[in-house]
């Protein structure tokens, strides 16, 4: 440790061993330790002292620094590195609440802020989505969303049927596709069919734009949906598994769902194959045409055997 000028030391923290030494003593010892290099059985030797070698750098009173508390107004020391050390022992810290100037801190002042800070962010996340939405009538769902909605209910639900876990529907496969899951989930947002949960985790909305912006699958949902006798069990029951008659009295319709998800899975198998072989293959408007073109001709099955023998004949 270098000595330049007077050095500060904070004589309240002054380690038990070396209290009932005077201040002169103390720095003495300091400087033998530092400065005279001497070695530290010796040091103890010649003042007598009751302490362990390893033990001495911990007696050292700590040395007071031209930082301040901005808590406290206190100034802040630093601890003694030892003799063989590369600096100061650790950051400053201040001697009353323990704050260091460091995005680290976990004093009670540095928690206080940081509770007070998430506190804001959950609130303006509150008065986002804890705006009072009449609930959507199961009467008015129309066929393609109570198809998209039970999808979202069988993959998300939690145990309790009472919200529906963004991450569940990640890991669940919501549809073939991405960009799909992403419309499925845009679709039922803009009709107030699902809400984005107030209480979701702070994590999910992102810092640009906040709270407005979010990653749709960090959001947790609630079901937005109510029926006349009101009966939560009997209207997630509906709603996860509706009438497959409602379906058939709209074949056209039923059709046009049937080969939106079967085009999804035929593009999802062809990418995976192109994968396995290392092609790099973003299908597009014509891949579209020629396996909706397919589709009118084969099953989903056949389609995959097609695909399959085609890629392995392009490889070779």
């Amino acid at each position: 440790m270098e000595n330049k000028g007077e050095i500060n030391f904070y004589w309240d923290k002054v380690g038990n061993r070396l209290r009932n030494l005077d201040k002169t003593e103390v720095k003495n010892i300091i400087a033998d330790y530092y400065t005279n290099k001497i070695k530290v059985k010796d040091i103890i030797t010649k003042y007598h002292l009751n302490i362990l070698s390893s033990q001495l750098i911990k007696e050292f009173p700590p040395i007071v620094v031209d930082k301040k508390c901005p808590y406290d107004n206190e100034k802040m020391i630093v601890n003694l590195h030892s003799r063989d050390g590369l600096g100061l022992s650790g950051e400053p810290y201040c001697p009353i609440c323990g704050h260091q100037n460091s995005q680290y801190c976990r004093c009670e002042n540095c928690l206080e802020e940081e509770k007070k800070y998430l506190e804001n962010l959950r609130n303006k996340v509150r008065d986002t989505y804890l705006v009072p939405k009449e609930k959507v009538k199961i009467e008015e769902l129309t066929l393609r969303d109570k198809l998209l909605l039970a999808a979202v209910l069988k993959t998300g639900l939690n145990e309790e049927t009472t919200k529906i876990i963004g991450s569940k529907l990640a890991e669940g496969n919501l549809s073939p596709l991405a960009d799909m899951n992403k419309d499925i989930l845009s679709n039922l947002v803009s009709k107030a069919i699902i809400l984005v949960d107030p209480e979701s985790s702070l994590d999910a909305f992102t810092d640009e734009n906040f709270p407005e912006a979010y990653y749709i699958y960090k959001v947790d949902y609630l079901l937005n949906v109510t029926s006349e006798n009101d009966n939560h069990d009997q209207l997630i029951g509906m709603l996860e598994y509706p009438k497959s008659e409602e379906f058939y009295l709209e074949p056209k319709i039923s059709l046009g769902f049937w080969k939106e998800l079967a085009l999804a899975e035929c593009i999802e198998f062809l990418n995976c194959r192109m994968k396995a072989v290392g092609f790099n293959f973003n299908p597009g408007k014509k891949t579209n045409l020629v396996l909706n073109n397919l589709l009118n001709n084969f099953s989903i099955g056949q389609i995959w055997r097609l695909i399959y023998i085609s890629v392995a004949y392009a490889v070779q």
